[in-house]
């Protein structure tokens, strides 16, 4: 999972890198927060990933804070 968040940060950033003019031009903002889980064969338990914007990502887990 952890390759494919990775991966997919990639993709954000190349997105954003290629679209950033255009958007601009239409007074718009690059905003995709995504929710990225699952479990693969031979995972003990599914995982989560929230990936910003900016493709970074954190792992959601019981240490992720969580607002009220």
């Amino acid at each position: 999972m952890l390759d494919a968040v990775i991966a997919y940060g990639k993709c954000l950033r190349e997105v954003e890198a290629e679209d950033r003019s255009f958007l601009e031009r239409s007074d718009l903002n690059f905003n995709l927060h995504s929710i990225v889980g699952g479990c693969l064969p031979g995972d003990r338990i599914p995982t989560l990933y929230l990936v910003y914007p900016e493709g970074n990502w954190i792992e959601v887990d019981n240490r992720t804070p969580i607002s009220p």
